[in-house]
């Protein structure tokens, strides 16, 4: 566990739909420079983790904070977060970079730091896929959503 600081947070969550809970006092910390896998079956609450805290849904009860700041009220569009869905919403003309730059490039973000934002997670881990290469367009090819944050 890293003992930077955490940017992302979660405390006590809870959202259930109807019946169904999909999260039941979730805790998490996620620190600067930490790699996050969320792993389970269908159905676990993994897209409603990750929905809560970009901000498309908001929890029945508990906290969400990043960089320490209570967004749990804040609509997704104020969050300074920025989320690339399965292969159904990516762009098939362009590269995975490319599909991840555009979010950053329609936020102002210069063309450097695009690049390196954009290259960043192929070097946190042993990946076979290029970020210059075309995204599949397959559910077996992505399974989840990916939060990703642009740094000013």
């Amino acid at each position: 566990m890293s003992a930077g600081k955490t940017v992302v947070a979660l405390e006590g969550v809870r959202k259930a739909y109807g019946e169904t809970v999909a999260m039941d006092g979730v805790d998490l910390a996620i620190d600067e420079g930490e790699l996050l896998t969320l792993l389970g079956p269908s159905g676990c609450g993994k897209t409603t983790t990750l929905n809560v805290i970009a901000g498309f849904v908001v929890p029945d009860a508990g906290h969400v904070r990043i960089d320490g700041a209570e967004v749990t009220d804040r609509p997704a569009w104020q969050r300074g977060l920025g989320v690339v869905f399965q292969s159904y919403a990516l762009f098939p003309h362009m590269s995975v970079a490319d599909n991840v730059a555009f979010g950053l490039r329609e936020r102002g973000v210069a063309g450097r730091r695009r690049g390196i934002a954009c290259a960043r997670p192929w070097r946190s881990f042993a990946c076979r896929a290029s970020p210059t290469g075309a995204p599949r367009n397959s559910p077996a090819a992505s399974s989840s959503a990916w939060p990703w944050r642009a740094r000013s």
